[in-house]
């Protein structure tokens, strides 16, 4: 298991859950969000961040077999994430300044993930 990649998936996985689950509304306005206007980002939120905190705590309790498989998901999933945001930034129904970082980080994640499972 490469180390370095495995670390920084999960950084940026309980960064942004731990985050979320603190202050959904903080975290919502450094990707570019206004609370104000999206009235749903508090609970919404919260659930994206107990998913990155649930998800990251089963690849970092995991077994190294476990963790592979984990890892192969997780990357596929933040992939999955990177094309939704994507795609709602180009059609407007996200603000571009939230979907760009949003859409970063989930690319970066899912190569970090990607790279953790592939070194094993």
């Amino acid at each position: 298991m490469r180390e370095g990649p495995l670390a920084g998936h999960l950084a940026i996985r309980f960064g942004l859950g731990l985050a979320g689950w603190i202050s959904p509304t903080s975290a919502a306005r450094l990707i570019g969000l206004d609370p104000q206007r999206e009235t749903a980002v508090a609970w919404t939120g919260r659930l994206y961040a107990t998913r990155e905190l649930v998800i990251g705590g089963a690849i970092a309790t995991a077994d190294a077999d476990a963790r592979r498989g984990l890892l192969r998901w997780a990357a596929a999933m933040n992939l999955a994430d990177a094309v939704v945001l994507g795609a709602a930034g180009l059609r407007g129904r996200l603000p571009k300044a939230a979907a760009v970082p949003s859409v970063a980080l989930a690319l970066a994640s899912a190569g970090l993930a990607r790279q953790a499972a592939a070194g094993s």
